[in-house]
C-alpha cells in the first residue's frame, strides 16, 4: 500500500511539473506571436515594406479586402509598398484568440488604424485571421486574411 501511495504521489508531482512547463511554454509562444503582430503594426506605421516582408513566410499568401489572393512575394511586396503622400498615423491588431498547435498557430481579432492624406484623416477598422508558422524558431505569417467593417459614426 505504501508503494502504491508513493507511486501515485510521484505521478501527481511529475504531471504537475510537466503541465506547468507546457503552460509556461505555450504562454511564451503566444507572447512571441503577439510581439510579431505588434512588429507588423509598427512596420505599417513606419511604411517599412522590408520589415513587413520579413514577418511573412517565404511561401505566404495574403487575402486583402475586395482583392484576389496574392501568393507571389513580389505581388505581396508591391501591395505593401506605401504611397509616400499618405501618412500612416496608427495601426493596431487586437487579437481575440491565439491558438497554437505544434509549429502552426492561428489568431483572429480586429484591427484599426488611421491614415492621413492631404491633411484629411481616414480611420479604418476591420477583422482578420492570421495563420502563423514557426520557421527557424520565429513565428511568421503564412496566411493573412482581412476585411473592413463599418466604423460607427460619432
Amino acid at each position: 500500500m505504501k508503494n502504491t501511495y508513493q507511486r501515485l504521489t510521484l505521478v501527481i508531482i511529475l504531471s504537475t511539473v510537466c503541465l506547468s512547463g507546457y503552460t509556461q511554454n505555450a504562454n511564451q509562444e503566444k507572447q512571441a506571436i503577439l510581439a510579431q503582430a505588434r512588429a507588423f503594426s509598427q512596420a505599417f506605421m513606419d511604411k517599412n515594406t522590408d520589415k513587413i516582408m520579413d514577418i511573412y513566410t517565404k511561401d505566404a499568401s495574403i487575402f486583402p479586402n475586395r482583392r484576389k489572393i496574392m501568393s507571389d512575394r513580389e505581388a505581396i511586396r508591391k501591395y505593401w509598398s506605401f504611397n509616400p503622400k499618405v501618412k500612416n498615423l496608427h495601426h493596431k491588431l487586437m487579437p481575440e484568440k491565439v491558438e497554437i498547435v505544434g509549429n502552426t498557430a492561428y489568431d483572429y481579432g480586429y484591427y484599426e488604424g488611421t491614415t492621413e492624406y492631404n491633411g484629411r484623416q481616414n480611420n479604418f477598422r476591420g477583422k482578420y485571421v492570421v495563420v502563423w508558422k514557426k520557421t527557424g524558431g520565429v513565428w511568421k505569417m503564412y496566411l493573412d486574411i482581412w476585411n473592413s467593417v463599418q466604423m460607427k459614426k460619432k
